[in-house]
């Protein structure tokens, strides 16, 4: 009688941890074209960045870049946002534990996908660096039509 119990407890304590165990997955939008024949063309999207709002996720991992897309789907899930613009990733790593993430930046949203044309080839290839895409744009304007980094 006790091994019938110890035998069923054991079982028991044996089907919790199966059922109990989950496995999470979480992933960019990205996919890499196998076959090299295929001609696609480049996209540019524009984004509404919102500088006021930022934005910020946290996950944990073993493996860094598993923890920082976590953090990133995190940040992302929590806001509503498309995109994480000007994304600054922390870490720390305990001696024997997980990656520890926290990416904080600022809100963006998508809001417009349209294939790329030459105007902006023109801005692609010069880097875009601010006061090279200010000439390309007509170039007269006292402050910049761009500004990139943190301030």
């Amino acid at each position: 009688m006790i091994m019938k119990k110890r035998i069923l407890f054991m079982f028991l304590a044996v089907a919790m941890i199966v059922v109990s165990c989950t496995v999470r997955k979480y992933g960019s939008r990205e996919q890499d074209i196998v076959n090299q024949t295929i001609f696609t063309r480049p996209m540019v999207a524009d984004v509404d960045v919102n500088v006021n709002k930022k934005i910020e996720g946290y996950a944990e991992d073993k493996a860094l870049a598993d923890a920082k897309s976590k953090a990133r789907h995190d940040a992302l899930t929590k806001s509503g946002a498309d995109i994480i613009v000007d994304p600054v990733y922390s870490y720390e790593k305990p001696m024997y534990g997980k990656y520890k993430v926290t990416v904080q930046g600022y809100y963006g949203k998508y809001t417009s996908v349209k294939p790329m044309d030459i105007p902006d080839t023109l801005l692609w290839s010069t880097g875009l660096k601010s006061n090279i895409v200010n000439k390309a744009m007509g170039g007269k304007q006292k402050s910049p039509i761009f500004k990139f980094g943190r301030k």
